[in-house]
């Protein structure tokens, strides 16, 4: 067992290096053309740790590492998308293969899509070269039906305990306020209908510890207003007045 387990270790610890000596030997194979479509192959499955140094291609000067080096971005999905600056410049590049790669791969960065979407639909209107507008049009498109499938996934998503605590939290918050509005109105209807949806409101707190004496306010509304005895009272008076006078 501790054989095959110094053995994994051994593996996982040669690798590292191995792969960047990989990076750079294949970056440099991208200068040459009979090369430089497998080695871009290659540098896509790396990914990640190969974007710095393609990032490097991109700004040199060898037009065939260049060109290549984007082709690799557009193999690498969302992983590429530290290389989005030098992208949007390539997607000016006199050579319209550079330029049809780096279109090829600004349209797998859905999550800034709002970055380079400007720079896709400008390229697919614009640009001289036929193939390039085409595959601008694609990369317009594909976005657009990333955003929409991550949209309607989101859409049935349950939110999570954190969420739904916030949300809590922010209606708890709002109906605090609420009722240390209505009671400083007077307005004990809207007290009562607060009180009505969460009892636990009755001695709410604001931020200084002001207690909200919701009830206080009910009753002091209650006491203040005429009872119904009395308000009939006079009506009847009024009344048997007219009958003892015209009776």
């Amino acid at each position: 067992m501790k054989t095959v387990i110094s053995f994994v270790v051994a593996v996982f610890i040669l690798s590292a290096p191995l792969r960047a000596s990989d990076v750079s030997s294949l970056i440099k194979d991208l200068g040459d053309k009979d090369k430089a479509k497998d080695a871009s192959k290659e540098l896509a499955k790396i990914g990640k740790p190969a974007v710095s140094e393609l990032i490097k291609a991109c700004e040199g000067k060898d037009k065939n590492r260049k060109r290549y080096a984007t082709r690799a971005f557009s193999r690498m999905g969302q992983d590429a998308e530290d290389a989005i600056p030098v992208l949007t410049v390539l997607i000016n590049s006199k050579d319209s293969q550079t330029r049809e790669y780096a279109v090829e791969a600004l349209g797998n960065m859905s999550k800034q899509r709002d970055s380079v979407l400007p720079f896709l639909m400008t390229a697919a209107e614009k640009d001289s070269d036929k193939d390039v507008r085409k595959a601008a049009n694609r990369a317009v498109k594909k976005i657009s039906a990333l955003v929409a499938q991550t949209e309607e996934q989101n859409a049935f998503k349950p939110a999570s305990q954190a969420e739904l605590d916030s949300q809590n939290q922010k209606a708890n918050s709002f109906k605090e306020y609420e009722i240390f509005d209505s009671v400083s109105k007077g307005d004990s209807n809207k007290v009562k209908a607060i009180l009505v949806a969460k009892p636990s409101l009755v001695n709410a707190k604001d931020n200084d510890g002001n207690i909200a004496h919701g009830q206080e306010t009910i009753a002091a509304e209650e006491k203040n207003s005429p009872s119904k005895e009395r308000v009939e009272e006079p009506k009847k008076k009024v009344k048997g007045d007219i009958v003892k006078c015209c009776g």
